[in-house]
């Protein structure tokens, strides 16, 4: 019988060929290599919930600002667990404060806060801090037609009527400096009848440029000559900007708003700072990477913007004129020379302090001028400092001096706190910042000054 070539194909199929010995072992590494990773991501994916709903690794809040050196990231829970406790997100301008419109609803009274770490407050719940406290007091009395409640503070009369709204514009790190520049580009627009300046230690020295460029932070500096005319640097800010710390920041900026993950990285990465080895991974592997990434991604490399450009122009020019009754401030007395420190090294220290006030008591003169521009009437509210700080209680006369010829008001806060000479514990204070008590030692000195200035207006 004869088969036919249909058949013979049906009959006998070509046997498949088994795969080879290095195919097998690929397809298994491959394997291997997608479980891993599945592994690592839906690991990684369990961790962030964790991480999240044990609200661990929230404090990594900052992000670049090319005009004031640093802000807050918008809308970014700010949970804070290392010293203290609070959870509370920044608003969708970067303000760490409930949201508030630009424009204030008809009959709202607005005070306007700016300082540093011990304005900002993220050691306690927002509620708890001072600017909201005052607030509290303030629409408490005004509703209660002007009798004494129980929340302590003082008496508002039906005169001033309408709500209050005290927004806290504190940052932590900040200086006068950053603190005008805050003021005349984003404070102002609000429109606050009350601008309140917290000015505490170390202050005066983060206003101009340091004399070792290696030890600076990424802000503007200024300088002052000798007719009073204030003049904002950017030149050390932008050369942080270019640097790999900076790469990193830009690189990372949608991780650094997302994950808690990388918060508690960046929290490990902050307090291990200064050990020697971790400091040596930093420069040999940390350090290349940023570069490596700097060098393929040209996009992660700080290009100033057009709108920042705008900004410092605009800036610059409203420093042109003259602060008003410069060097009028009559020279404090020499403090006492500590024991312990030469002759030398103390007259050095107290030129560089006079330097520097020249240009702190400049830029506070200025902020009363654009604060009575735009219809506010300015405070200053120094903080209290350990009594070793001799500098600080001379700027702190120097300021009280100032708001005489300036008129406007000051309040020395260090009056209404225990004299401490620092680093024992106290109630008053969590680590280096406010509890709820020291919180409400401040809005008992603050509410009544406060309330005077809006009864002004």
């Amino acid at each position: 019988m004869t088969t036919t070539l249909r058949e013979k194909s049906i009959k006998s199929p070509t046997p498949a060929k088994a795969p080879s010995r290095i195919s097998r072992l690929v397809r298994g590494l491959i394997r291997n290599i997608v479980w891993c990773f599945g592994t690592f991501i839906v690991s990684l994916l369990v961790l962030e919930v964790a991480l999240r709903a044990c609200g661990v690794g929230g404090e990594e809040y900052l992000k670049m600002d090319p005009t004031i050196g640093f802000t807050h990231l918008e809308n970014k829970p700010i949970v804070v667990r290392s010293e203290g406790w609070s959870y509370d997100p920044a608003n969708s301008k970067g303000i760490r404060d409930y949201e508030y419109s630009v424009t204030a609803a008809p009959g709202v009274h607005r005070v306007a806060f700016l300082g540093d770490s011990k304005t900002e407050s993220i050691q306690v719940p927002l509620k708890d801090n001072f600017p909201k406290e005052i607030e509290r007091r303030l629409n408490a009395k005004s509703s209660s037609g002007g009798r004494e409640t129980a929340e302590g503070g003082s008496n508002v009369s039906n005169a001033l009527g309408g709500k209050v709204e005290c927004i806290n514009f504190g940052m932590s790190g900040y200086g006068t400096a950053q603190e005008v520049l805050q003021y005349m580009r984003d404070v102002r627009q609000y429109k606050p009848e009350v601008t309140v300046l917290v000015y505490h230690v170390l202050d005066n020295d983060e206003n101009t440029a340091p004399v070792q460029p290696e030890t600076f932070t990424p802000r503007p500096y200024f300088s002052v000559n000798d007719q009073g005319v204030l003049k904002p640097d950017w030149l050390f800010l932008d050369a942080w900007f270019c640097s790999e710390r900076a790469v990193y920041f830009k690189a990372c900026d949608w991780l650094r708003r997302n994950s808690y993950v990388l918060g508690v990285l960046a929290q490990i990465d902050k307090t291990s700072k200064g050990q020697k080895y971790y400091d040596l991974y930093q420069q040999k592997v940390l350090l290349p990477i940023y570069e490596s990434l700097a060098n393929l991604v040209p996009a992660v490399r700080y290009k100033p913007d057009e709108v920042s450009m705008a900004q410092r122009a605009s800036l610059a020019k409203e420093f042109e004129k003259p602060v008003s009754n410069f060097g009028s401030t009559s020279e404090e007395q020499i403090p006492d020379r500590p024991p312990g420190f030469l002759e030398n090294d103390y007259n050095v220290l107290l030129l560089n302090h006079r330097l520097h006030f020249r240009v702190t008591a400049a830029l506070i003169r200025k902020l009363n001028q654009v604060c009575k521009e735009n219809g506010s009437k300015l405070v200053v509210a120094t903080l209290p400092a350990p009594t070793s700080q001799i500098f600080y209680f001379k700027e702190v006369n120097a300021l009280q001096q100032i708001s005489k010829e300036e008129g406007f008001d000051f309040v020395n806060l260090h009056e209404a706190f225990p004299k401490s000479a620092g680093g024992e514990s106290s109630p008053l204070f969590v680590g280096f910042h406010f509890s709820r008590l020291g919180h409400n030692i401040v809005a008992n000195e603050l509410t009544p000054v406060i309330e005077r200035n809006l009864k002004r207006n």
